[in-house]
């Protein structure tokens, strides 16, 4: 296999990093050039580039096949049986709770020997359920002050997002999900991942906030999210997945509106190719004007009534 080649496996942003990924049997290729012409052994290559960049290279050929099977079947086991700690494990692969992934690389092949060891039950569980989360005013101003240097927007933005309200039912919590870590972190291929779980188990539209269902604590979607905080790719990479922001979007686009920073989202949102989701946004907000001012001439309306002299008769 050519050296060239295992950029489409790797990933664009990680390939600068292949050197010092490298291991053992790879150690004398850390202090020479990069040689794309340089052939890489078969069975080596699975241990190179780790089994979850490996899936689909066993389909294609019976070698790879039999190969990745051998590997992956002496991967590490994860022995964590109990839903919660294999909860905990999940989201602290993806950078919980100090929404910081030290290494990629890691953590990917991590998660997908994690999620492949769950049953359907866990996996849906796991993939659904939010980081524990607190109202309280200190620890969601430390949230911000986590987020503000994964910001793609001026400063100020993760502030007016997110800023603690004195009644608590105004504040927005984040309430991050795996899916939250992997697009704060820009995490393409835990996103692809974990996108990929999700529709196996038929709970993508849950795990990307597209329902309202009674359970589910409301929060950003993940694209909105990646707007703000993550990189071209994860746009990308969730694009497909929502064209339509939720409740609490159109809540947060209000905030960044009263603090003037709506206009930057905008262009952030074009540039992007979001122009569509942009839209729609601007759209949510303006019925969410109307509705407000219709229920407060109606109270107005209500409150003249009651003081009218003929109320009184």
């Amino acid at each position: 296999m050519l050296f060239a080649s295992l950029p489409h496996f790797l990933g664009r942003r990680h390939c600068a990093q292949l050197k010092n990924t490298c291991q053992a049997s790879f150690s004398a290729c850390r202090s020479a050039a990069w040689d794309p012409a340089v052939h890489v052994a078969l069975k080596e290559v699975i241990q190179f580039l780790g089994a979850s960049r490996c899936v689909e290279l066993g389909r294609v050929c019976r070698s790879w096949e039999e190969e990745f099977t051998n590997v992956n079947g002496k991967q590490e086991i994860h022995h964590v049986q109990d839903d919660e700690s294999m909860h905990k494990t999940l989201l602290r692969l993806v950078g919980a709770p100090e929404f910081n992934n030290k290494s990629c690389f890691e953590a990917e092949d991590e998660v997908f020997s994690l999620l492949k060891s769950m049953r359907p039950a866990q996996r849906q569980m796991c993939l659904l359920k939010p980081c524990t989360y607190t109202g309280d005013p200190v620890a969601i101003q430390n949230m911000i002050s986590k987020l503000e240097p994964h910001s793609k927007m001026p400063d100020g933005t993760i502030k007016a997002v997110f800023h603690p309200c004195v009644e608590r039912e105004k504040s927005l919590l984040l309430a991050p999900r795996a899916i939250h870590y992997a697009v704060i972190t820009s995490s393409e291929r835990l996103v692809r991942m974990l996108i990929g779980a999700a529709s196996q188990e038929r709970v993508l539209d849950d795990m990307m906030q597209n329902t309202s269902k009674p359970e589910n604590i409301p929060a950003v979607t993940p694209l909105f999210l990646a707007v703000l905080l993550g990189h071209e790719d994860i746009v990308d990479a969730l694009r497909s997945t929502n064209d339509t922001p939720n409740k609490t979007d159109l809540r947060a686009a209000a905030r960044l509106e009263q603090a003037g920073l709506w206009g930057a989202v905008q262009a952030r949102m074009t540039s992007l190719g979001l122009g569509a989701f942009s839209e729609r946004m601007s759209f949510g907000m303006q019925e969410m004007r109307e509705k407000k001012l219709s229920l407060r001439n109606s109270v107005r309306a209500a409150l003249r009534a009651c003081n009218s002299p003929q109320t009184h008769i």
